[in-house]
């Protein structure tokens, strides 16, 4: 069984930090733009920002605290949807939800805050595990 073409398109999802309310900086950058800070790897994992899934042309934008959401969204969630078939997520400085649904090879993402989206399952959820980890190698 083959996915259709969009569905064959590659998932990553990556991490921003929020150091000001207007100023979001990518993970790539946010090893040195913490330690140069006093005290800023301490304070990372109480860190908000946001956590982009993106998927061709769609990007979801999924801002919260972050060590919240990686460890609701990025392990608990993909170890329910392996084990469950589905995964409910809840924000920890909002209202905003996530439902994860499989229906074999893919996953529907659904959201409060934007359109339900049919992506890749393997490439989602492994891309989920590796955010957590790279995020789980800054704290």
């Amino acid at each position: 069984m083959s996915l259709p073409p969009s569905l064959g398109d590659p998932v990553s999802v990556t991490i921003q930090f929020w150091t000001r309310p207007d100023n979001l900086i990518p993970e790539a950058e946010a090893a040195s733009f913490f330690t140069a800070q006093p005290g800023g790897l301490e304070r990372l994992a109480e860190q908000s920002g946001m956590i982009l899934v993106r998927h061709g042309d769609t990007e979801i934008e999924l801002p919260d605290t972050l060590a919240y959401l990686v460890n609701k969204l990025c392990i608990e969630a993909v170890a329910d949807v392996v084990e469950h078939g589905a995964a409910d997520v809840s924000f920890f400085s909002s209202d905003m939800q996530v439902t994860m649904r499989r229906d074999g090879n893919v996953v529907e993402l659904t959201g409060n805050t934007f359109y339900p989206v049919r992506l890749p399952a393997l490439p989602l959820l492994n891309a989920l595990l590796d955010a957590a980890a790279r995020f789980i190698g800054l704290v």
